[in-house]
């Protein structure tokens, strides 16, 4: 559905823990699910297992999909589909995405401040 409509998915952060390593061409599986979302973003648990079934990494993603070069909310993603799901994250699972979208907010922070100190020891050379 989501490619006749020519809408497709992106990446706004990852957190990957890596268990075991996959090979070059190493052929893996990959399960997704979305666990729940804010006003801007999916959150989904990543988690790709080699074919004998051992778990090579797992993650958690924040995502949204894109539509005509528009960045969809949530609510609107869902609704263009007609998914009418209710919005229920327990307690766990809220403070685990709050701790991580703080620290990749602060981590932002002192990438552009990095960034910025960069660029002016750059004009200096």
């Amino acid at each position: 559905i989501l490619y006749r409509r020519r809408i497709y998915p992106i990446m706004g952060g990852v957190y990957m823990w890596y268990r075991r390593p996959l090979a070059l061409f190493e052929k893996f599986y990959l399960e997704s699910y979305i666990t729940c979302w804010d006003e801007r973003w999916f959150y989904a648990v990543q988690k790709f297992s080699k074919k004998n079934g051992q778990d090579a990494a797992i993650g958690i993603a924040r995502m949204a999909f894109v539509d005509k070069g528009k960045v969809l909310s949530p609510e609107s993603f869902m609704q263009q589909l007609n998914i009418h799901v209710s919005h229920n994250m327990d307690a766990e699972q809220t403070g685990v995405l709050r701790q991580w979208v703080d620290a990749d907010r602060n981590f932002e922070k002192k990438l552009e401040r990095i960034l910025e100190d960069w660029k002016e020891v750059k004009k200096v050379a």
